[in-house]
């Protein structure tokens, strides 16, 4: 049911972007006054238009289907390396029978911006900032994170290394729009806190995205 599921939405999806193309068609106008600067623009907006859908877990049914498809069995091959792969594969076999090298010359730039546009949109949506605050206010800090932010945090004993004082670390994950207000908060509750900032492309979990979505 849920194979049907997703095969019902590719075709769906499929469809719309078969419109749109007719639709866009109509009203752009063309461009191959320069086949470099049609071949880099045609990367970076397909690679955003094929992202997009990849980040709802849909594609268009064409060579981009085939790369989700093979996630499955290849979950660490981030999806725009997939797809390059497998257009990379296309074009190798389209020059083995045209014989045009200067056209698959222009298909590799345009496939390689599109998978490196399609992997910098899905860590977009990943990327975080990991918080490790050094403090004696761990409790503190903890609580106003928790209160005032909606994050868990993690706390664990330390000791300074010059001071040899008892200290606590705590440890929290945030995304980029609210680091700022995260900081402020930690420098309000404890002026003295050990603050530094490291950043997560990938986080799973309650509050970012949760493992098989």
């Amino acid at each position: 049911m849920a194979a049907a599921g997703s095969a019902r939405a590719d075709d769906d999806a499929g469809g719309d972007v078969s419109a749109f193309i007719d639709l866009f068609g109509a009203i752009l106008p063309g461009y191959s006054n320069n086949e470099l600067l049609a071949a880099v623009a045609g990367g970076v907006l397909s690679g955003l238009g094929v992202g997009i859908l990849f980040l709802r877990g849909i594609s268009t049914g064409g060579t981009d289907l085939a790369a989700l498809l093979l996630k499955k069995p290849f979950p660490n091959v981030p999806n725009g390396i997939m797809l390059l792969l497998i257009d990379a594969a296309v074009v190798a076999i389209a020059v083995l029978i045209f014989r045009d090298v200067e056209v698959a010359l222009y298909s590799a730039i345009t496939i390689y911006l599109s998978s490196k546009v399609i992997d910098a949109l899905a860590q977009g949506v990943d990327y975080a900032k990991v918080i490790y605050v050094i403090t004696e206010r761990g409790e503190e800090i903890s609580r106003a994170l928790n209160e005032q932010t909606g994050r868990g945090t993690t706390l664990l004993s330390a000791q300074g290394g010059y001071t040899g004082k008892d200290k606590q670390m705590v440890v929290t994950v945030t995304r980029r729009n609210v680091l700022a207000q995260t900081l402020r908060l930690i420098r309000q509750t404890d002026p003295a806190a050990f603050t530094y900032v490291t950043d997560s492309t990938e986080v799973h979990g309650e509050g970012f995205k949760v493992d098989g979505d």
